[in-house]
């Protein structure tokens, strides 16, 4: 892997490795050649909109003015970013912040991290992946999914959360459909209501975070993986 590092102007280009190439506060014209390479833009002082679909140059915002070639993974900054893939497999990862994550076509994973994040994988069989409980919330602070689709094989992966942190072993997460949590120890549980996916981590019957999926009316065990 070669990792390509520049805090002003860069020419970068990367090798047949799967490239990490950092976008520096310069204006960056960086290609990432063959292999799967991944773009970061975690040393941004602010907030980007990037979008890999274009090879223009484009105003990133909290960054320079960068022009992008044969990339195909995204990562944001620890602040607001807008971030969008293009026609093949992508992976977005939005880290800290209220992102917005486009996927378009392709079998993309979707990564929002921490923050209140809107994730539409757009067509393909796509991933939205939540990696700790503390970046999922509730109410203003849950993460919104749209676009999902079963039927395109979209799944949504909470296969690194604990259900129950209080226990010394990883507990995966159970799926009660639309039934009630337990009122005995509801612990690692998930249920479905009105377009919400909620998830109860300790044992009272009231749930830590809740997931939106905009238009979804129905969730099976299928379409989650734990």
């Amino acid at each position: 892997m070669l990792v390509l590092t520049a805090p002003g102007n860069a020419n970068g280009t990367g090798n047949a490795l799967d490239n990490l190439l950092f976008a520096g506060a310069g204006d960056n014209v960086l290609n990432g050649g063959l292999g799967n390479d991944t773009l970061s833009y975690a040393q941004a002082g602010a907030g980007v909109v990037v979008r890999l679909s274009t090879s223009q140059a484009q105003a990133t915002g909290g960054s320079g003015v960068d022009t992008l070639r044969n990339l195909e993974n995204l990562i944001g900054s620890d602040y607001a970013d807008t971030l969008g893939g293009h026609s093949t497999d992508n992976s977005l990862q939005g880290l800290a912040g209220n992102d917005v994550l486009n996927g378009g076509d392709g079998n993309d994973v979707l990564d929002g991290g921490a923050g209140a994040d809107s994730l539409n994988g757009g067509s393909g069989a796509d991933r939205y992946v939540f990696g700790t409980l503390e970046e999922l919330g509730l109410g203003e602070l849950a993460d919104l999914i749209y676009g999902f689709n079963a039927g395109e094989g979209d799944r949504i992966d909470l296969s690194a959360l604990d259900g129950n942190p209080l226990t010394a072993a990883r507990e995966a997460f159970s799926y009660l459909d639309g039934a009630a949590f337990s009122d005995s120890d509801a612990s690692g549980q998930l249920r479905f209501a009105d377009g919400v996916l909620y998830g109860s981590s300790n044992a009272d019957s009231a749930a830590e975070f809740m997931i939106k999926l905009l238009g979804v009316t129905d969730l099976s065990a299928n379409d989650l993986l734990v």
